[in-house]
């Protein structure tokens, strides 16, 4: 499998794993304590469009733990995608500038 596709594989599954991860906690977390505002952004952070399109959809219909995890994923998948982006500009400028010197 070439490169650039495997890292964005790694991308996408690492998303959808870090939102399988916080829906798991969030489900079986112990309702009687409030869980820290640190938490949360930290599930902000690392699931920021999932986060929004849940809240937006969550006064018009259930949302799935499934639905946010493959929303995060794909998230991860574009995150990926622009990374690959810029690391060949990068790795194409810093080829030119050898050559010329």
């Amino acid at each position: 499998m070439p490169r650039p596709i495997f890292r964005l594989l790694l991308w996408t599954t690492a998303g959808f794993i870090i939102s399988l991860d916080w829906g798991m906690y969030f489900a079986h977390a112990d309702k009687s304590l409030p869980i820290g505002t640190s938490i949360y952004a930290l599930a902000y952070a690392t699931q920021p469009l999932a986060v929004a399109v849940a809240e937006h959809l969550r006064g018009i219909r259930g949302v799935s733990l499934g639905s946010v995890a493959v929303m995060n994923a794909v998230t991860y998948a574009v995150f990926g995608l622009i990374l690959a982006m810029v690391r060949r500009n990068v790795t194409a400028l810093s080829h030119a500038k050898q050559t010329r010197s």
